[in-house]
């Protein structure tokens, strides 16, 4: 029976789930442990009866779901949440629910150190930028960006995420940023290059300097990308790892 996320048994079977595997060790772990407390933040957090190791992570219509789950008694919770979106690491077979997308996970081992790509321009580094800034260049004016903005200044505020933002000129043009730092695990995401600043190596520099850094330090890098940005992570020498899915209702 699936059962909200409120003592320390649960919590734990939640936590042993979501820590088996790269990604949601990383994003699953961290929210629950920045929002378990506080369900104003709209996040919801589930895990299966006693002694089954599942992980459910809620959130508006967009849901997160790794370990042992029956998948109809799945399908019929998240229909009941109102959820339509759902990312998950294996191929679960939701009655009502089919594939959306696949996503590639690349990893880059804790102590493993990739070789700088070329960079055609120079650039001054930040790397405690403002997130203001961060987040402009990332999502702009989209309805997302205050929620993004608000959770990322909560992760970094406790050392859970770090950002890089690279100025030519004064002007912001190349941004990434290690978004879940937990349990091991860096995964890094939040990436994006200004337009008229595209092919010029400054995203690809700004990863792996930051992927080398955390590496160094004993973090596990992990990624998640479409097909089309594959060639892009193996170029820069990260491994592939698996395949994650995106589905829908």
């Amino acid at each position: 029976m699936i059962t909200a996320v409120k003592d320390a048994l649960q919590r734990q079977q939640y936590l042993r789930a979501a820590m088996a595997q790269d990604y949601f060790r990383a994003v699953m772990g961290l929210r629950l442990s920045l929002y378990g407390e506080t369900p104003a933040a709209g996040w919801q957090f589930y895990t299966g009866g006693r002694g089954v190791c599942a992980a459910l992570a809620v959130r508006g219509d967009t849901a997160f779901a790794c370990g042992a789950w029956e998948t109809e008694e799945l399908a019929a919770f998240l229909a009941f949440l109102g959820a339509t979106h759902l990312l998950a690491a294996e191929r679960l077979s939701l009655p009502g629910w089919r594939p959306e997308k696949s996503l590639s996970l690349y990893v880059l081992p804790a102590g493993v150190q990739l070789p700088l790509p070329p960079c055609e321009t120079a650039f001054t580094l930040l790397r405690e930028p403002p997130m203001r800034t961060v987040t402009h260049l990332l999502w702009g004016g989209a309805p997302d960006a205050d929620a993004f903005y608000a959770e990322s200044c909560a992760a970094r505020n406790r050392g859970w995420a770090e950002y890089r933002l690279a100025l030519c000129g004064g002007e912001a043009v190349s941004t990434v940023g290690a978004c879940a730092i937990f349990g091991g695990e860096a995964y890094m995401a939040a990436g994006e290059t200004a337009q008229g600043w595209r092919g010029k190596g400054i995203g690809g520099r700004l990863i792996v300097q930051l992927a080398n850094e955390l590496a160094a330090r004993g973090e596990r890098v992990t990624l998640l990308c479409e097909a089309a940005l594959c060639p892009f992570y193996a170029r820069l020498g990260f491994m592939a790892a698996g395949t994650y899915l995106q589905m829908t209702r």
